[in-house]
């Protein structure tokens, strides 16, 4: 079955009988389909993902309207040939991933390197490392520097006696805001 429109009617959008349109105006058509059933109240698991979608949704609109981040969004979504929104969302909606800490030359000298290693399909805007002590006194904070697609390196700047227990924090923000964090324990000097 075909059926040809009229200029003046582009597109449908919205619900007939068991039926959900929707009109996408990037590629001009409109999409078709069948109506999701509902079986049973919702779980506490779908309730959350309606308010992570419409937090998603809130952010995608407000990003769009930022020229700063529909700049980025649209620049990412032709390498990834999607849509703006659809960057946005997914930003949004991704969480970046972590690989243990490379360690094998930090041994708590000023100069010594500790690599990070994580995975963002949208990228991130920053990587900040703080280094504490075992009893929460501050060794150090400061910005990791991209190295590779998956790879930030942070250079220490303040000396801890070998043998130091002390936790290492990695704070990664993503163009959304959203921050994700991953924490070590290492013993300073210890061989991995």
């Amino acid at each position: 079955m075909k059926a040809y429109l009229q200029p003046s009617l582009r597109g449908l959008s919205g619900k007939m009988g068991d039926w959900v349109y929707r009109y996408d105006k990037e590629h001009k058509k409109t999409i078709i389909g069948e109506m999701p059933v509902r079986t049973g109240e919702q779980t506490a698991g779908q309730l959350a993902q309606q308010d992570v979608f419409t937090d998603a949704a809130g952010y995608t609109a407000a990003a769009m309207e930022n020229p700063d981040l529909a700049e980025f969004y649209t620049a990412l979504a032709e390498e990834l040939g999607i849509t703006p929104q659809n960057a946005a969302m997914g930003d949004f909606m991704s969480v970046p991933l972590f690989k243990p800490l490379d360690l094998s030359g930090y041994k708590g000298q000023a100069g010594d390197p500790i690599v990070i290693r994580v995975t963002a399909k949208f990228g991130l805007t920053s990587l900040e490392v703080a280094i504490d002590r075992q009893d929460g006194s501050d060794v150090e904070k400061g910005q990791a520097v991209q190295i590779s697609a998956i790879r930030w390196l942070y250079t220490a700047t303040q000396p801890v006696p070998v043998g130091t227990d002390v936790f290492i924090e990695v704070t990664a923000t993503c163009h959304s805001g959203k921050q994700v964090k991953m924490t070590e324990n290492p013993t300073v000097g210890a061989e991995e």
